[in-house]
């Protein structure tokens, strides 16, 4: 059975909503530029019940009950509303408005949008250049389009990397499209003919696998695969193969792989390898940031321990040093 945990950020029964932090491009969505060291209230929403909170690079998606609002950054048409200025207060994107929204995922600078209704499909809107959009072609567009090769497939979770994706399909279907320059899409491909990917591509190693949660970075993927759940003649949940695949840019050690390897100039891992340090763990979350990982497990008697590795300069790691880390560290 897929658990994949809620989409970061996400908010159910919101009284106020408060941002804060960069607020270069307006994706703090209070009406202005300068940036905030502490939390304001987003006034457009004030009387919204918030569902979900997706951020982009430096743009904001907000889903309400009955719509979706955008801010921030709009240069390439991440936002969805027809134009290609940014905002810096909510804007609502027509295209949704009362349609059943299930997925969001922002990248650097698109977005993907799922819907259910009489019939499921995916909108990408926002920077194409590396193909992320699904389209077929690298033309960027600031309305939401459909994704031809998904529409009516039933989705269980949606991802957006810097400028790649990956989605499964309520069968267990894995896809992946986008910019491939390191591997990170997992088809053992990149850079020459297939360094971008411009439709949808299902990886088949992957799909129909017992993916639990997926952690898309930069440019790296990370993945967390159990076997299937088995139960013995009292009920109780049998031992289960349990590991963390990890591919794509590892020039920090954000796989995780105990090195910083890969072609001479790009450090490409091109297809799923197994962090050694989570082989039968039990993991109960994973984030990717930029260039590094975070990785949650939980103990036999319930104790939880958080890891992490890769890049480590502004000490993002969290490990009391400023050096990057190739293997998980506690």
């Amino acid at each position: 059975m897929l658990q994949f945990p809620p989409i970061a950020g996400a908010t159910k029964d919101v009284e106020q909503l408060l941002s804060f932090g960069d607020n270069t491009d307006g994706q703090l969505g209070i009406g202005h530029t300068r940036n905030e060291r502490v939390p304001r209230p987003i006034p457009g929403l004030s009387d919204k019940t918030v569902l979900k909170v997706v951020c982009g690079g430096s743009h904001t998606i907000i889903q309400t009950e009955e719509e979706v609002f955008a801010f921030g950054n709009n240069s390439s048409g991440q936002l969805g509303i027809g134009h290609n200025s940014s905002c810096s207060n909510p804007v609502m994107v027509d295209t949704f408005t009362g349609e059943t929204v299930v997925h969001i995922g922002c990248g650097t600078a698109h977005t993907l949008v799922a819907v259910r209704g009489a019939s499921s499909d995916l909108f990408a809107f926002g920077n194409n250049a590396d193909g992320q959009l699904g389209f077929g072609n690298t033309r960027s567009c600031n309305l939401p389009e459909k994704i031809a090769l998904i529409s009516g497939i039933s989705l269980a979770a949606v991802f957006c990397g810097g400028q790649h994706n990956v989605i499964v399909t309520a069968r267990r279907q894995y896809f992946t499209w986008g910019w491939n320059q390191y591997g990170q899409l997992g088809t053992g491909m990149a850079r020459g003919a297939s360094w971008r990917m411009t439709v949808p591509h299902e990886v088949a190693s992957l799909s129909h696998r017992n993916i639990r949660q997926i952690a898309l970075g930069y440019a790296h993927t990370v993945l967390h695969v159990t076997g299937e759940d088995k139960y013995d003649q009292n009920g109780r949940l049998l031992p289960q193969l349990r590991e963390v695949y990890s591919f794509g840019r590892n020039n920090h050690g954000q796989l995780g792989l105990g090195i910083v390897s890969g072609i001479s100039d790009g450090y490409a891992v091109t297809s799923p390898k197994p962090i050694k340090a989570f082989s039968g763990c039990q993991v109960v979350g994973i984030s990717a940031g930029e260039y590094h990982t975070v990785v949650m497990t939980r103990s036999d008697r319930g104790v939880d321990t958080v890891w992490s590795f890769g890049r480590n300069d502004r000490g993002q790691l969290g490990l009391h040093d400023a050096e990057d880390h190739p293997q998980p560290e506690q």
